[in-house]
């Protein structure tokens, strides 16, 4: 086999989301008569951790107690949250129970002010705060709030503060019991993060034309946003889970490193989402492995979306295919001519990167959970007739509900949506 229908290795690593380990090289000879297989790729996993566990409830010294009563007597609260969320409902929290939806809602109340350390919340609860059925509820109602409102970037991950609770050493003499929630320390970037992510949201949704359709809509959201964002292989990597690439935040404004607008699947997932619920549709996340196999497969995040009242999966992360011509340039003086030009001819093709950007857009749970594109799908057949180009591989997802050990999220996952809609498939 001549030099040319062979495929260096990095020119297989050049498609930006595509595999947490490089692929080997690799070509497929076609007949003599019919073009070669240049390559194939699959797609990035890793980015998502599991959860932490809560911090049990801890029970307060009388000075502490004092301390509190004194913090909940002088706090007054702001006039304005700077938190901003226009979702019409909020899909994880309806489907919590009532205990669990306490524990929500109070913790929401100290996220509403965090930079103000008197800001504890007095919470009344069934439960009994130093049972397991307590931790359980407080650890789904947690993350339950953290997917549903991509606002709470600092709160993901520990980034920047964490949820306590704590509990007075006697319990009132009622069925009820209390419970106090505040943060571990005040958000101290509380006013300037906040005031960039409003600012970088109000830029995003300025050129979406919200007077179309929901999927018209949703299908803008989705190209405006893989085409801003960069996947932060640094952030996955390096397994750097207090990085603001996570979140929403590192999409639309900076990661923790000052690179702007770069994330990892939770934060493509959740800047994805939050961007459609400021424009009154639904939709959420969705937590599992992914990759090119179930052996391979590493923690990802991607979306779900209810149009017409009919659900359909989301990956914008592996949808991303638009840093694959920067890579390709950079990566020019480590390959040879001919693969470098027939690389620049696919990616400048327009018809087909707008195909292999929609390929994991508007498709059911069942086409994602193991996907395998159709036979000549997703090739790119150069000018010449001498190469076959794919950018689009096989890849599996597997949701939290199927994997026991994933803790809250396996319990998050069993209340999320299947989606079963074909009536807006991209392709």
């Amino acid at each position: 086999m001549s030099k040319k229908f062979i495929v260096s290795a990095l020119a297989l690593v050049l498609a930006a989301g595509c595999s947490a380990e490089k692929p080997s090289a690799s070509s497929t000879a076609a007949p003599d008569n019919g073009p070669k297989q240049l390559n194939a790729f699959s797609s990035p996993s890793g980015g998502l951790f599991q959860p932490l566990e809560p911090r049990e409830a801890s029970e307060l010294s009388d000075e502490e107690q004092a301390s509190v009563d004194r913090a909940i007597r002088a706090y007054v609260p702001t006039n304005e949250t700077l938190l901003r969320n226009d979702a019409k409902s909020f899909y994880y929290y309806e489907k919590l129970d009532d205990e669990a939806k306490q524990l929500y809602d109070a913790m929401y109340m100290v996220c509403e002010d965090p930079a103000n350390e008197d800001n504890i919340v007095v919470c009344t609860t069934g439960l009994d705060p130093k049972s397991q059925e307590f931790m359980d509820a407080w650890g789904l109602a947690l993350y339950a709030m953290e997917y549903d409102h991509a606002e709470l970037f600092w709160m993901y991950n520990e980034i920047e503060t964490e949820m306590y609770a704590s509990v007075p050493k006697t319990q009132p003499s009622t069925k009820y019991n209390t419970v106090y929630f505040y943060l571990k320390e005040p958000y101290k970037n509380y006013e300037t993060e906040m005031a960039a992510f409003n600012k970088a949201v109000d830029e995003f949704l300025k050129d979406i034309d919200t007077k179309k359709s929901d999927d018209e809509i949703a299908e803008q959201i989705h190209d405006k946003l893989i085409d801003l964002v960069t996947y932060d292989y640094d952030v996955m990597n390096n397994s750097l889970r207090d990085d603001l690439a996570h979140t929403a935040y590192g999409v639309l404004v900076e990661n923790s490193r000052g690179d702007k607008n770069y994330a990892v699947c939770d934060g493509y997932s959740q800047a994805y989402v939050y961007l459609l619920q400021q424009c009154g549709i639904d939709a959420t996340v969705i937590l599992g492995d992914a990759g090119a196999t179930k052996a391979d497969a590493g923690g990802h995040a991607w979306s779900v979306v209810n149009l017409d009242d009919q659900w359909y999966e989301v990956d914008s992360t592996w949808d991303d295919k638009g840093n694959l011509l920067e890579e390709l340039k950079a990566a020019k003086d480590q390959l040879d001519q001919e693969s470098y030009d027939y690389y620049m001819e696919a990616l400048t093709d327009q018809d087909y990167m707008d195909a292999i950007s929609h390929y994991l857009y508007n498709v059911t749970t069942k086409e994602i959970t193991d996907y395998t594109p159709a036979k000549g799908k997703y090739e790119y057949y150069t000018k010449d007739g001498k190469y076959v180009i794919t950018l689009v591989g096989s890849g599996v997802h597997i949701r939290d509900s199927e994997n026991k050990d994933a803790g809250f999220f396996n319990e998050l996952m069993n209340m999320a949506p299947v989606a079963e809609g074909v009536k807006y498939a991209r392709n």
